[in-house]
């Protein structure tokens, strides 16, 4: 099964950093991604730049398709219909696919794997990334120097 958080390429980035200078950046677009389109990819490209703009340098950015139980929890307060939903693992599979077409960009499958809660929140989203790094990159960080 693939990683929950794929990090190879925000290692790599990570051991390039100057602490002094730089100061990392991480993008994460959640949702349900059905499917992932080019929109989905603008964004990240925007929240990049932007990011730049504001001399942060991102080391990754990820898709993170929401858990089938998150859909349903949304299509229950919106009163729709479930028919023609994709599964997790076709959204996540669709992730994979169009991640590559936007430099640093990987799928993440954390919010459709058994260690994430049914219907995380964003800041638990985010807390499970910032773990996941600091579990696998924290030796990169110099004291002081702050979570990614």
């Amino acid at each position: 099964p693939p990683e929950p958080w794929p990090l190879d390429i925000l290692e790599e980035c990570l051991g390039g950093l100057d602490f002094e200078y730089d100061t990392p950046a991480v993008v994460v677009a959640s949702g349900v991604f059905a499917p992932v389109h080019r929109g989905h990819l603008e964004a990240l490209r925007i929240a990049r730049a932007r990011l730049e703009q504001a001399d942060y340098t991102v080391i990754a950015e990820f898709l993170s398709p929401c858990s089938d139980a998150s859909v349903e929890a949304r299509q229950a307060e919106d009163d729709a219909s479930e028919e023609n939903q994709l599964p997790a693992a076709v959204r996540f599979r669709l992730c994979e696919l169009a991640a590559p077409e936007v430099a640093f960009t990987s799928a993440a499958c954390w919010e459709v794997s058994p260690a994430a809660p049914p219907t995380p929140s964003w800041p638990e989203v985010a807390d499970a990334l910032r773990s996941a790094i600091m579990e696998r990159c924290g030796s990169l960080v110099p004291a002081g120097g702050g979570a990614p």
